[in-house]
């Protein structure tokens, strides 16, 4: 008795919808789904693929069949389905040729509208990220684009793609990566968005969004600042810019207010579409608050970290210690 390994071939094979165009009929590519069954519905993924050479995949329109000799009643590459015939369901039979084993697999030959664009989307605007890159970039989420071009149509076989060019939506390739939030890289770019039939590619509709960046208003950037009593705000560069000690814009201050609290100071500008925004950190100094307490130890000591300031080992030496650094005498 000799046992051979079963069939590895996907569960379920995928249905092939046809375009409606009010034709008598239509004839079907079978072999759109030989691919993927050789694949396994991982184009990406190749360890789990079943070999061209001793795998052969053959058509019935009868499970009957498709359970039989293989040979009797085997369609061939293209079935002629009539219009009235909507939801046919075909047998792929899927056997190594090294074994008798093989195993079928049932889908459905389905007659579904033509995509469109169910709403053309609005033009989306939206301020840059941040202050620091070089040119203004933008996160733009793409899923209420797609809800808006299929509307009520099925996503099961209305695949929607995004595209940077026209001729890149015309044939379906490259699409952009829809993984993340699209960045723009450029202030204002044409986003082309192509509706598609999931089974024949030359079924399909597109159509155009504009994204555009607004920068955001520039603020002064300035470094954080330790002092002994206080700290005089001093002139902004931006015009419009402001200082606040709350975030947004809430309690204003004057240039050359005195600060003479431990404190965060933000520099917020608003161009009436995008507001910038930067924060600094006040620190009235409290030497003894943060010096270590006085000990006597046997061997070290590792000088512990400070929030401001510098060791020193005497009264007004220029050189100082740094944090960590181990004094063994």
């Amino acid at each position: 008795m000799k046992i051979y390994p079963p069939v590895n071939a996907l569960a379920t094979v995928p249905d092939i919808y046809v375009c409606n165009t009010s034709a008598a009929s239509y004839n079907v590519d079978l072999t759109k789904n030989t691919t993927i069954i050789l694949n396994n519905n991982t184009p990406t993924n190749t360890s789990d693929d079943l070999s061209p050479t001793t795998t052969s995949i053959t058509y019935f329109d009868t499970l009957a069949n498709a359970n039989g000799d293989g040979v009797t009643g085997a369609l061939g590459n293209t079935y002629t389905l009539p219009s009235t015939q909507s939801g046919k369901i075909i047998y792929a039979r899927i056997k190594d040729s090294s074994a008798p084993c093989f195993i079928v697999r049932p889908f459905a030959l389905n007659i579904v509208a033509s995509p469109i664009i169910a709403t053309t989307p609005t033009a989306i605007t939206q301020c840059a990220r941040n202050l620091t890159d070089p040119t203004p970039l933008s996160n733009f989420p793409l899923s209420q684009i797609k809800a808006d071009v299929l509307g009520g149509q099925s996503p099961v076989y209305n695949i929607v793609t995004f595209h940077f060019t026209a001729a890149a939506a015309a044939s379906g390739i490259p699409p952009v990566a829809t993984t993340a939030p699209l960045n723009l890289t450029t202030l204002t770019r044409v986003l082309y968005v192509r509706v598609a039939n999931i089974s024949n590619p030359d079924c399909y509709a597109v159509t155009t969004v504009q994204l555009t960046v607004v920068p955001l208003p520039q603020v002064d950037i300035l470094p954080d600042v330790v002092v002994c009593t206080s700290y005089t705000l001093p002139p902004l560069t931006y015009a419009g810019s402001g200082y606040f000690t709350g975030a947004n814009g809430v309690r204003p201050l004057a240039v050359g207010a005195s600060i003479t609290t431990t404190q965060n100071i933000y520099v917020y500008n608003n161009n009436g579409t995008c507001s910038g925004q930067d924060l600094f950190k006040v620190t009235k100094s409290d030497l003894p608050g943060i010096a270590p307490a006085s000990g006597t130890y046997c061997t070290s000591y590792a000088l512990p970290a400070l929030p401001y300031g510098t060791y020193y080992e005497f009264a007004g030496e220029p050189a100082g210690n740094p944090s960590g650094l181990m004094l063994d005498r």
